[in-house]
C-alpha cells in the first residue's frame, strides 16, 4: 500500500456548516446513508468498504479502510480510485465502467501493493438503488480478505493446478483491467483532442475576423490619407487665391490713391464699393 495519511476514523468529507448541516438533516426526507441495509449488511459480515458516486469521490465509508487505502498529503482528493494502490484504483475503474454499463455486480481480486504487496483482498462493486440521494447514482465498493488464499513466493515451486487456473484467471482480469483504464484515457485523450481542435477552429475564426477587421482598418486609413491629401492641395489653392486677391486688392488701392478726380466704384444697384480721396 502506498504511505500516506491512514484513513482511521476518516468520515464522508463535507465543507457545510454546523447551522447549514442541521437544515439539510431537518429537511431531508428518507434514510440515511448509514441506515440502508447493505450497508449495515456489509458491517456485519466485518467487511469495509465505501460509497461512491459514479466518478469514485467518496460518499459514506463503512468500516476502517486503513488496510486497503490511504490518504496521501497534499491537496485534498477524496476519490477512491486515487487512495488505493494504483493498480487497484486501475481495477475500481475498470469495475465502476462496467457497473454503470450493466447495473450488475462485479467483483476482483487485487493486491494491496507495497510491503505486504502478496495479499490480496476481492473488491466488489455493485449498484445502489433507492438511495436518499436524488437522481445521481451510487455505488457500494467492497473489500474483503477472507478465503483469498496467499501466493507462495517464488520458492515454493510450481502452483498447484486450481491455484495456477486463479492465478491466469486474476492475470487475465488485470490484463482487461488495463485494457479498460488504458481504453478510458484513450478516450479522454480524443475527447480532449476534440475539444483543442474546436478552440483551434475558433481561434482561427477569430483570427480570420480580427484580420477582416485589420484590412477594413486599413482601407478606411487609407481613404482618410486621400481626403487629407486633397485637403491639402484645395487648402494650398485657397492659400494661392488669397494671396493673389491681396495682391488685386492692393493694386486697385494704389490706382484710386493715385487719381487727382474723384472715382467712386458702385454694384449693380448703385450701392457704393469704393472711392477715392478726391471723392
Amino acid at each position: 500500500m502506498h504511505r500516506g495519511l491512514p484513513l482511521a476514523g476518516f468520515t464522508t468529507p463535507t465543507y457545510e456548516s454546523t447551522a447549514g448541516r442541521r437544515r439539510a438533516q431537518g429537511a431531508a426526507q428518507g434514510p440515511r446513508l448509514a441506515d440502508i441495509g447493505p450497508l449495515q449488511l456489509i458491517q456485519a459480515f466485518g467487511l469495509v468498504g465505501a460509497v461512491v458516486d459514479e466518478a469514485a469521490t467518496i460518499q459514506h465509508i463503512i468500516g476502517n479502510l486503513q488496510a486497503f487505502a490511504a490518504l496521501p498529503g497534499g491537496t485534498a482528493d477524496f476519490r477512491l480510485t486515487n487512495l488505493l494502490p494504483k493498480s487497484a484504483g486501475h481495477e475500481l475503474t475498470a469495475l465502476l465502467r462496467r457497473v454503470v454499463k450493466d447495473g450488475l455486480v462485479h467483483k476482483s481480486h487485487v493486491h494491496r501493493g507495497g510491503v505486504d504487496g502478496a495479499k490480496r483482498f476481492e473488491m466488489s462493486v455493485r449498484p445502489l438503488e433507492g438511495m436518499p440521494t436524488g437522481d445521481r447514482p451510487l455505488f457500494l465498493v467492497a473489500f474483503d480478505t477472507r478465503q483469498i488464499p496467499e501466493r507462495a513466493g517464488p520458492a515454493a515451486g510450481p502452483l498447484p493446478e486450481g491455484e495456477m487456473h486463479d492465478r491466469v484467471m486474476e492475470l487475465e482480469q488485470e490484463v482487461s483491467a488495463t485494457r479498460e483504464h488504458l481504453q478510458t484515457v484513450v478516450e479522454e485523450l480524443e475527447i480532449s483532442n476534440e475539444e483543442m481542435q474546436s478552440l483551434n477552429e475558433e481561434l482561427s475564426s477569430t483570427n480570420e475576423e480580427l484580420q477582416a477587421s485589420n484590412e477594413e482598418l486599413e482601407t478606411t486609413n487609407e481613404e482618410m490619407q486621400a481626403s487629407n491629401e486633397e485637403l491639402t492641395t484645395l487648402n494650398e489653392e485657397l492659400n494661392t487665391k488669397s494671396a493673389e486677391l491681396r495682391m488685386a486688392n492692393s493694386n486697385m488701392e494704389n490706382i484710386l490713391s493715385s487719381i487727382d478726380a474723384p472715382v467712386m466704384v458702385v454694384d449693380n444697384e448703385m450701392r457704393l464699393l469704393r472711392y477715392n480721396a478726391a471723392s
